[in-house]
């Protein structure tokens, strides 16, 4: 789990909630640090953690050791935020910085090998997840949409700002489980919606939503992150709470 205030650094915790390790970003001359999202890499194992304020990614060893930066061919300035990799080591980064924001896909060697921006501009794209066919889900946060591409990089449908069952407010953890379920935090709702891409591969169903605002067990403060694990464990931030709230489906 990142911190973004305090230590800013990724705490680990074990399966009955004690922390188990740290995991320290290396010095940088004249930056601070601020982690935002993580990926575990799951060809080998380790620990990527994306750092805006550094315009860093930084790999990790599982148990937390420091192993190397990860530097792309892309712009020193660039503002990496939300994260994914694949099942073959294809490492998927939201880039929020310059007029034009876009996702960037890398090969497992580092080499840039897509830029995709949608049909509309993306505003601060933040949580990004990939599926078992290689559809990508991205929550383009301040346009309060959720959008879909295919492997190649076509938008394919999604999920608007609005206030009917199934819209959006300010979406920003992205989540995939085994079932083919999309988990996205909605922040300013308070809340966790979930969909499925139906058979014909652009519908999107709205499943429900869960939590509210509050900060009871199941209520929410400003949720940012999402994860599911094979058991069906749901593990979301509840920012303003702080705290990790785990639900099952």
């Amino acid at each position: 789990m990142t911190q973004s205030e305090g230590a800013r650094v990724v705490t680990m915790f074990d399966a009955q909630g004690n922390n188990v390790g740290t995991f320290t970003p290396p010095r940088v001359k004249d930056k601070g640090h601020i982690p935002m999202y993580v990926a575990v890499n799951p060809v080998t194992g380790q620990v990527w953690v994306t750092d805006r304020l550094a315009s860093q990614v930084y790999v990790y060893s599982a148990n937390g050791a420091y192993v190397r930066t990860f530097s792309p061919a892309v712009s020193k300035t660039w503002q990496p935020l939300g994260i994914a990799i694949d099942a073959t080591g294809n490492v998927y980064i939201t880039d929020v910085s310059g007029p034009t924001q876009k996702l960037l896909v890398f090969d497992p060697s580092g080499t840039l090998v897509r830029t995709i921006m949608g049909k509309d501009a993306m505003s601060f794209p933040n949580g990004v997840a990939v599926d078992a066919q290689g559809r990508i889900a991205v929550a383009d946060s301040n346009n309060g949409r959720l959008l879909f591409f295919d492997g190649q990089g076509h938008q394919l449908n999604g999920v608007n700002r609005g206030v009917g069952n199934g819209d959006l407010g300010l979406p920003r953890g992205v989540a995939w489980d085994q079932d083919g379920r999309i988990y996205v935090v909605d922040t300013t709702n308070h809340a966790l919606n979930l969909y499925r891409i139906a058979d014909d591969g652009t519908t999107i169903n709205f499943l429900g939503t869960v939590g509210q605002q509050g900060i009871g067990d199941g209520m929410f403060m400003y949720p940012n992150g999402v994860a599911v694990d094979q058991h069906g464990r749901v593990y979301i931030t509840d920012r303003v709470n702080n705290r990790l709230q785990v639900w099952s489906f």
